[in-house]
């Protein structure tokens, strides 16, 4: 009977240490996976840390400053930027103005020609659509009380911006513009209001016919954000920016740019992924705040792109590479 006792607790002994062993075993199996986890994120972040803070002539090429809570601007300039040193840019950067965003005034010829007297690259600018369905260039739909697509174009000669200049037609700005920059991006994302009997996928159609017969295909870019258009666009005649961060695999090698905004959000691994679909980069240093706002983003988005980059500021951006020996095409 005692031997029996015995025998039951022993027994009752290995099973609650089995079961303890069998709890242990999942336990760490758990927290296994948590630590490696945990040390793949950390591994990743050193690596990334040390390709953002590598040999100074390939940190353009390598980085990955992108995170809201992080200052970038004291993180670069703290570690990578100096007045008067160059860290490596294998090419000028190239300025586009992102909405002619000039004095006088945006929007217009007189802004355009400040922008390429300053020796910018590039020139970015929205469209709108009249009542006869010419494009003309503006960001805001309405003026003086009626929206763009109410008024023709003949009409629309009679409007002022400021009671001072003109509203200028996209084909107008393409004859200015040749010969002056290297490309000028017609924004096809803010078209809120068409004419009556327009359809949206008549937007592209009458885009290509404006570049075509001002025969301006070698300069002239397309940007939409709208996959739609991009079943409507001849790739072979036509460059094409999109303007969102998705890589659209299905045209690689016939997009030929992303405008990436914000242009801080752009990673190494982002970079890598749109090269490899045989784009360029043109990240976007916008904050729609101030100069001073802009400013401090201006190091993450040199390194976000290193070859192109659109600015609001193009004069005070000139101002901070010259500062920072950043080579500028134009300067």
């Amino acid at each position: 009977m005692i031997q029996k006792k015995y025998s039951i607790i022993i027994i009752s002994i290995i099973v609650i240490s089995l079961f303890f062993l069998l709890w242990f075993f999942l336990y760490l199996q758990d927290n296994y996976k948590n630590i490696i986890e945990s040390l793949k994120i950390e591994i990743s972040q050193l690596r990334q840390e040390k390709e953002n803070l590598s040999i100074i002539g390939q940190i353009v090429d390598k980085n990955g400053f992108t995170k809201e809570d992080v200052d970038l601007s004291t993180v670069l300039l703290g570690k990578l930027f100096s007045p008067g040193m160059n860290i490596g840019f294998k090419e000028p950067i190239r300025i586009i103005t992102h909405d002619s965003n000039i004095t006088p005034v945006p929007h217009t010829l007189e802004a355009m020609q400040k922008a390429v007297d300053l020796g910018v690259y590039g020139i970015e600018d929205d469209v709108q659509f009249t009542k006869d369905r010419v494009p003309v260039l503006l960001d805001n739909p309405d003026i003086a009380g009626k929206k763009i697509n109410e008024i023709t174009s003949a009409e629309l000669k009679n409007y002022r911006i400021n009671n001072l200049y003109n509203i200028p037609e996209l084909g107008d700005a393409i004859d200015f513009l040749k010969g002056k920059v290297k490309l000028f991006i017609v924004d096809l994302t803010g078209i809120p209001y068409l004419p009556e009997g327009m359809k949206i996928t008549d937007v592209p159609v009458l885009i290509q016919k404006t570049i075509s017969e001002h025969q301006a295909e070698d300069f002239v870019v397309i940007q939409t954000a709208n996959p739609d258009f991009l079943k409507m666009i001849d790739f072979d005649k036509y460059l094409v920016a999109w303007n969102t961060f998705d890589v659209q695999y299905s045209y690689r090698n016939k997009i030929d740019f992303y405008t990436l905004n914000p242009a801080w959000y752009v990673t190494y691994e982002k970079r890598k992924e749109i090269y490899e679909a045989g784009a360029e980069i043109i990240p976007v240093n916008v904050t729609y705040a101030t100069p001073e706002k802009d400013a401090m983003r201006y190091p993450s988005s040199v390194l976000a792109g290193n070859k192109y980059i659109m600015v609001d500021y193009a004069e005070d951006f000139i101002g901070f590479c010259k500062e920072y020996n950043i080579p500028v095409y134009g300067q």
